[in-house]
């Protein structure tokens, strides 16, 4: 345990923002982890991640995200946040079915996935402007036909 343990349970880093996905969780914490983040952040889990937060065909997604950054501004003064999304996701062939069906390689889906979560960066830096200082944009690349994925950046 270290001082801060100690001195301040409650406070804490960050909050993560990634799909609900099974393949990408494991990822998304060994790569905290590896961050020295580990008991620091608060883990928020949407299918979809950032397009799950910005689309309008559930509007109550969106809205439970807010109140939870906000909860989580409140109870552990966080100041950064981190988007977590993934090649393949599920979500995104649901939810925005026709952009999907475009994707002819793997930049046009990653860039697809880039675009939804820098509009959720910008909107969070204005939301929350002075408080959260930081929104980090990751991409989990995933191995055709396997479980296994490494985080990049975009």
């Amino acid at each position: 345990m270290t001082e801060k343990d100690i001195s301040d349970p409650k406070v804490g880093v960050a909050l993560v923002l990634t799909c609900m996905d099974l393949r990408v969780l494991d990822e998304a914490a060994d790569y905290l982890e590896a961050l020295k983040l580990t008991n620091e952040y608060d883990h928020f889990v949407l299918a979809g991640a950032a397009l799950g937060v910005t689309q309008t065909q559930k509007p109550a997604w969106g809205e439970t995200f807010w109140d939870h950054l906000g909860l989580a501004i409140g109870l552990h003064q966080i100041s950064k946040v981190f988007i977590f999304e993934h090649q393949d996701c599920g979500a995104y062939k649901k939810l925005v079915p026709d952009e999907a069906a475009r994707w002819s390689n793997g930049a046009d889906e990653k860039a697809c996935h880039h675009g939804y979560a820098t509009a959720l960066q910008k909107e969070i830096l204005r939301r929350h402007a002075g408080v959260i200082t930081d929104v980090e944009l990751r991409y989990i690349a995933i191995e055709q036909g396997t479980v296994n994925g490494h985080v990049e950046t975009f």
